[in-house]
């Protein structure tokens, strides 16, 4: 199979900028209990809303491997393997699944041929976020031998609000960054 991809160095720079918005971004959290609020959420939502699939993937996975490296990237201004296989890994490694959820479903409505509307970037955001909360409370329950109780009140629970404001902002501002790039004819 001899699958070639082109990249536009629009494409390139839009996914480059994402990446390194989420590399400024993310490690700054506020300390909730196990599992910090953080900026990383909205920058993947973000990333989903302007990038097509396959970048919107490739630019959530190289955060992880600059984080995964040693620079600190992640929550508190953290890096290293081990914190991808610490309690709170799941989150991260659901990174690049949220981005497909949500650039998917951009790209279908374009497809289609139908208005992308606010509310269907939404509706792809909230199920991206219930995602990554199952998979981060799954991995949490596996690596601190919990109950499935304990993590969601100490993983999900204290962070829906938070969350769901996240979704909003990276929401509007996904739209409008998408309309006026569109309009600017520098669609990505």
């Amino acid at each position: 199979m001899n699958v070639k991809l082109r990249l536009s160095i629009r494409e390139m720079c839009t996914a480059a900028v994402l990446t390194a918005l989420t590399c400024v971004l993310a490690p700054f959290s506020i300390s909730v209990g196990a599992v910090p609020i953080t900026l990383g959420t909205f920058c993947v939502f973000l990333t989903g809303a302007l990038l097509p699939t396959k970048l919107s993937v490739a630019s959530t996975l190289v955060y992880i491997l600059i984080g995964a490296v040693g620079v600190p990237v992640f929550s508190g201004f953290q890096g290293g393997i081990q914190v991808l296989a610490g309690p709170t890994g799941g989150f991260l490694v659901a990174y690049p699944i949220m981005a497909v959820i949500i650039s998917a479903s951009v790209g279908w409505f374009s497809k289609k041929g139908r208005a992308f509307h606010i509310i269907s970037l939404a509706a792809s955001m909230i199920i991206s976020l219930a995602v990554c909360y199952t998979l981060g409370t799954v991995w949490f329950v596996i690596s601190m031998k919990s109950t499935v109780y304990a993590a969601l009140s100490a993983c999900v629970i204290p962070f829906v609000w938070a969350d769901l404001i996240k979704a909003a902002c990276a929401c509007v501002l996904g739209f409008s960054v998408a309309k006026a790039l569109k309009a600017a004819g520098a669609d990505v």
